[in-house]
């Protein structure tokens, strides 16, 4: 019987944005940036920022961010579906990284990855059938931009 990995909520969970944060109006203008982007990549060492863009760039994609911008709901931002999922050592394991993923992506997208979820709780071996869960996941993820696409 394949064994199941706990979710860490706060691994798929966006940050809160403390409130010593100095919020920029810049971060609006980037974060309509990159809704334009199919995936985006963000990287900087340590300290440069990156997880309080991310968080802020969040919050006012979802409509979350009063502080900097009273008039979002004006801009006609189409819906986002944003998923948070904070990597750290534990994440090397098969199991936990395909567990959280799924889980953080099925918060983005109630009821995606189910089929995924499935396959992942069916297999007895994860890292050795790491294939079909990842196939899996890749199918979902390609009949669901199709669906996205026509709305």
């Amino acid at each position: 019987m394949p064994s199941r990995v706990s979710v860490f909520q706060k691994k798929i969970s966006c940050p809160l944005i403390s409130p010593k944060v100095l919020l920029r109006s810049q971060y609006n203008s980037w974060a309509e940036e990159l809704i334009a982007n199919k995936l985006v990549v963000l990287t900087a060492p340590a300290g440069y920022g990156k997880t309080t863009f991310l968080t802020c760039a969040v919050k006012y994609l979802l409509g979350e961010n009063s502080a900097l911008d009273d008039s979002r709901s004006a801009l006609g931002l189409p819906q986002c579906h944003i998923s948070w999922y904070s990597l750290n050592e534990k994440d090397r394991l098969i199991s936990v990284f395909f567990t959280h993923l799924v889980e953080s992506l099925r918060r983005a997208v109630p009821g995606f990855g189910r089929q995924t979820q499935r396959t992942l709780y069916s297999v007895a071996d994860v890292t050795r059938e790491y294939n079909l869960i990842a196939g899996q996941l890749c199918e979902e993820l390609w009949q669901w931009e199709g669906q996205s696409e026509k709305k």
